[in-house]
């Protein structure tokens, strides 16, 4: 995933003719959006695990993101 935001400053500079700056923030915030966008429900699913101390609630991680769905 770290390969994201390079790769999209290259394709903003090469194809799209953005400069150096334009580029990195360009690269950034697509880079960042994809990330967060891939990393975010697991880090929730992670989160409840850690939180359920005792196991009550959350048995795995399919059960944990069957409950979030659930839940809403």
């Amino acid at each position: 995933m770290l390969g994201v935001g390079p790769t999209v400053k290259r394709y903003g500079k090469e194809k799209l003719g953005m400069g150096e700056g334009q580029a990195s923030l360009f690269g950034a915030v697509f880079g960042g959006s994809v990330v967060a966008t891939v990393s975010h429900p697991m880090d929730t699913i992670k989160t409840c695990q850690q939180g359920d101390l005792h196991g009550r609630l959350y048995k795995g991680i399919t059960q944990t993101a069957r409950v979030l769905v659930e839940d809403g």
